[in-house]
């Protein structure tokens, strides 16, 4: 199961180093829908604050879901790992995208 390891391990990563790059002035650039955004409707949006708790969030995701993944992997087997780490990613990315719905300053 090395190429499920390094898959695991690839995705982590990628959410790490999203979470350690994204910054103000290139996050109308990185997160979708908002790019897509005029100015003004961008404004109705606190970028500070989604990336207050979106930096964290998805360094910690990152972090976490690689780390349950291996334990659990070890603790059981690699079926029961994916489906625990798929089931992680889904509820934790779709909690993200609630929370930062939430986020939004003129409604």
């Amino acid at each position: 199961m090395l190429v499920l390891d390094i898959i695991v391990v690839v995705v982590s990563l990628v959410y790490v180093f999203a979470g350690w790059y994204t910054n103000e002035n290139n996050a109308k650039h990185l997160f979708a829908g908002y790019r897509e955004m005029s100015k003004s409707e961008r404004e109705k949006y606190d970028i500070k604050a989604i990336l207050k708790f979106f930096k964290p969030f998805i360094i910690n995701l990152g972090i976490l879901t690689m780390l349950a993944y291996f334990s659990i992997s070890f603790l059981f087997d690699y079926i029961t790992a994916l489906f625990v780490w798929i089931g992680i990613e889904t509820i934790a990315l779709a909690y993200l995208v609630i929370k930062l719905n939430k986020l939004k300053v003129n409604k």
